[in-house]
């Protein structure tokens, strides 16, 4: 069977490190090899366009936009 595959990652804060970066972007070249569609989120990008809310928050509101995604 024929099934595109879609892979939502997100990339480390920068405070994690830069091995923890290093690995994480190792990882998302090898899995782009196999994705039909890649999308990365930075969690950095993803607080500092939210900072309004909290760290479970601005995760919470990015999961229920991909389920919406998904879903649609």
């Amino acid at each position: 069977i024929d099934k595109k595959i879609f892979v939502f990652v997100t990339v480390p804060f920068s405070f994690e490190g830069r091995k923890r970066l290093s690995i994480a972007y190792q990882s998302i070249e090898k899995i782009a090899e196999d994705a039909d569609k890649l999308v990365v989120f930075k969690n950095d990008e993803l607080l500092n366009n939210n900072n309004e809310l909290g760290v479970r928050d601005t995760f919470n509101m990015t999961s229920n936009a991909l389920l919406r995604m998904i879903n649609s």
